[in-house]
């Protein structure tokens, strides 16, 4: 009975294959591989990512002595690459497979882990598994615990999926998910913050396991390596703060010519309408520059321009009614130039804008 059981809970984790990319590995992925074959998962994957001669011994072992299949890269590819390489042999030989595990070749993770997310995968077979490391809060630095919330912050704000820990490399990959990102770009560490990034592009859910193993931020390497992985969403943000600067400037420069215009009609002046018919005509304008801007620099999107611009109407309208009202309520409370409240009113309207531009207008 026992034997029967063992047999038929290898087969089950023979479908979900081990994937290792490992550049210059020591003794720690023979250790780890002997770990996993103790726990009857026997579909395992190393990619050595150009390692070089010294370290083909290691490989043998893992190939020869294990049965593992080794990928071979010339040359150092990075960890992106060695992921696609893996991601073709399975999609075109092992067609039965459900997705697959990665996770590095340090032995980082305890078996225990491992398999924590390979059953969540099995549970959730089409969507992206996370494993969850422990944040090591108590020898933790205050400075690296805010600049860690202030990562995974921003993060959710710019990319719009909130999770703990995005640079883990403990991951289940669905198997339909691996094919979409044998497309995606980033050949290196990159490649892991890409592979959250595309989730909303193909509507893949994440979810995030508790695991064992301890994560501590005092490690300043990783939060270096989390600033550059996740630099192009940064880049982008500030191309987009560009964007909206830009369209800004013409838009206080029309605002306060159409203000003077308008203040001259006295049925206009006394009902504050002005304000917003002010609003509305520069509005008119910057928002136009504002959406070609953001089409061709940020946002990058395929959608069509049609689909897109009458989408990007009418976020115009809700965010130009809510400027003109609260400008206009402002002005009638406390009284002074428009435009001082219309700087702090669109400034705040401006982070509404770009979470809706994210999810609405250029998806």
């Amino acid at each position: 009975m026992e034997l029967r059981e063992m047999k038929k809970e290898s087969a089950v984790y023979n479908r979900f294959p081990i994937v290792i990319p490992a550049y210059q590995p020591d003794e720690e992925l023979i250790s780890l591989i002997e770990r996993l074959k103790q726990n009857n998962i026997n579909n395992i994957i190393v990619v050595d990512d150009g390692s070089g001669e010294q370290y083909q011994n290691i490989f043998r072992t893992a190939q020869e002595t294990y049965g593992c299949c080794v990928i071979r890269h010339v040359v150092n590819m990075g960890k992106g690459r060695a992921l696609k390489s893996a991601f073709n042999l399975i999609l075109c030989e092992q067609t039965d497979a459900v997705g697959c595990v990665t996770m590095d070749c340090r032995g980082s993770f305890p078996v225990e882990d491992i398999l924590a997310v390979m059953n969540e995968l099995i549970e959730h077979p089409t969507d992206l598994i996370l494993g969850k490391r422990i944040l090591d809060a108590t020898s933790m630095p205050r400075k690296s615990r805010i600049g860690n919330k202030v990562l995974q912050l921003s993060f959710h704000y710019l990319v719009g999926i909130m999770v703990t820990d995005a640079q883990s490399g403990l991951r289940g990959i669905p198997a339909a998910y691996m094919k979409k990102l044998m497309n995606v770009r980033g050949e290196r560490y990159e490649f892991d913050t890409n592979t959250l990034i595309n989730c909303k592009k193909y509507s893949v859910s994440v979810r995030e396991v508790n695991l064992k193993t301890r994560y501590s931020a005092r490690r300043n390497l990783t939060h270096l390596r989390t600033l550059k992985d996740n630099l192009p969403i940064y880049l982008s943000f500030a191309a987009y703060i560009y964007t909206s600067l830009v369209a800004s400037v013409v838009d206080l420069i029309l605002f306060t010519v159409f203000c003077n215009i308008y203040d001259g009609v006295s049925v206009l002046e006394k009902t504050q309408l002005y304000v917003a018919l002010a609003t509305a005509t520069a509005r008119v304008f910057s928002a136009t520059v504002n959406y070609r801007l953001n089409y061709r620099i940020v946002f990058r999107t395929r959608s069509s321009q049609t689909a897109s611009f009458a989408r990007w109407v009418m976020l115009c309208i809700v965010q130009m009614a809510m400027s003109a009202a609260a400008v206009s309520l402002l002005h009638w409370l406390i009284g002074g130039p428009e435009v001082l409240f219309k700087i702090p009113v669109d400034f705040c309207l401006f982070f509404f804008s770009y979470y809706f531009c994210r999810e609405f207008v250029y998806k």
